[in-house]
């Protein structure tokens, strides 16, 4: 059986170019690698923020890819069981 564990507190962070925190404060769920100004250099688990140091959302980063960043959550919170098992029951 899977078991889906939280992340153990282990975030990285990224900082979007200046103009595209724009598109993650009107919820769009994904920077490009090219509107990233500062990026982890490994793929996990990242809070994006803007050149001022605002939070701006959490999501998984993938250097090897062009959509580089795909957003969970807008806000600050847990990413654990319950939180997808109610976006799921949202989608569905």
């Amino acid at each position: 059986m899977w078991l889906w564990r939280p992340y153990a507190g282990v975030v990285q962070k990224a900082t979007a170019k200046p103009g595209k925190e724009k598109k993650i404060r009107n919820f769009y769920p994904v920077l490009y690698r090219d509107e990233i100004l500062e990026a982890p250099e490994k793929a996990g688990l990242t809070e994006v923020f803007d050149t001022e140091g605002q939070y701006l959302a959490t999501g998984y980063f993938d250097p090897g890819s062009r959509a580089s960043l795909r957003v969970f959550r807008w806000d600050k919170g847990h990413l654990d069981k319950a939180f997808f098992a109610e976006r799921i029951r949202l989608a569905t």
